[in-house]
């Protein structure tokens, strides 16, 4: 192939075995959940940049490649699995993430409460040329961690789940005809919009505008100067998640009595936040506390914003 004319972008991942090794996705199997919004891979080389070395001359020296890395950004609905004992397909993202996923009750669970678990995700993200059948090419990452967001930016708009990993990057590996794949295996309900969806905070119920909840957690590498990944001295062997300060933000219509305004100068602690959707329960808890609140308004509708700081998560299907 001597030039790629198309733009049919993919990203298809894999929860790896060992941690840290390149698992290369089945394209017939583990392509099993629709992401969108996906961001371009951008290659850091680690490059030195060169010396300025003595020689009369203002030129540098032969920049030399060091630890290979790129971040990566998509979303996903958040679509639930119709067995709710069974955990839906897109929860491996919340692995590696630092989730812990438990399916041994009634219902399936995903919570983070700041120890995390030790998995991490291989990605390939094939571009692919023009036809029915074509070639193309993969770019690589192992070893990826992230966090992730999930919110609602509007009623009556979607529920949506946004992610942002790290991964160590190998060589880009050429995908010959016969390979191309569309998803399979996907979770078949819809996802969830927010309408009929309720959040409560201790005692109160909100008309929440819009909510945002976020792990806020930084992704750091665990480094190996012997690690080669497809080809590729990476010098890194994964990435973790480290330093999480999960928080989340409601605008809702404001609450005349007992005002979280009041509650933050008393530094009031709830037992919980719950959201509750069609097919999912979002229970934040441990440490529930107003730290900002900002007074605004909405369509002339006197309304508040608030920060709420906590420690644990449980996302429920329901």
């Amino acid at each position: 192939m001597d030039e790629m004319t198309g733009t049919s972008r993919q990203g298809i991942f894999k929860i790896e075995a060992v941690r840290g090794t390149y698992g290369a996705p089945d394209y017939s199997t583990d392509y099993d959940v629709t992401v969108f919004d996906l961001s371009d891979i951008n290659y850091d080389a680690g490059h030195t940049g060169g010396n300025n070395g003595a020689n009369g001359l203002m030129g540098k020296t032969k920049s030399l490649a060091g630890k290979k890395q790129s971040p990566v950004e998509f979303m996903t609905a958040v679509r639930s699995n119709p067995d709710v004992a069974v955990a839906p397909k897109w929860w491996k993202f919340l692995q590696a993430c630092g989730w812990v996923i438990d399916t041994s009750g009634a219902n399936a669970l995903a919570t983070w409460d700041g120890r995390p678990s030790c998995f991490s995700l291989s990605g390939d993200f094939p571009l692919w040329d023009c036809g029915s059948d074509p070639d193309g090419e993969a770019d690589v990452l192992a070893g990826m961690a992230g966090t992730v967001e999930f919110g609602a930016d509007e009623v009556g708009g979607e529920i949506l789940a946004k992610f942002s990993f790290t991964g160590k990057t190998g060589e880009p590996k050429p995908l010959t005809t016969g390979t191309f794949e569309v998803p399979s295996g996907e979770d078949t309900q819809d996802g969830q919009t927010y309408i009929g969806t309720t959040v409560v905070k201790g005692a109160k119920t909100y008309k929440a505008w819009t909510w945002t909840v976020a792990q806020n957690a930084d992704v750091q590498s665990v480094d190996d100067a012997s690690d080669i990944t497809n080809g590729a001295k990476t010098g890194i062997d994964y990435f973790h998640v480290v330093n999480a300060e999960p928080s989340a933000d409601i605008t809702a219509t404001r609450i005349d009595t007992n005002t979280d305004v009041v509650d933050m100068f008393d530094n009031v602690v709830e037992s919980s936040l719950v959201i509750t959707m069609d097919h999912f329960e979002l229970t934040l808890s441990e440490g529930v506390q107003n730290v900002a609140v900002g007074r605004e308004t909405q369509n002339e509708t006197a309304t508040d914003k608030i920060n709420v700081k906590f420690n644990k998560m449980v996302l429920k299907q329901i």
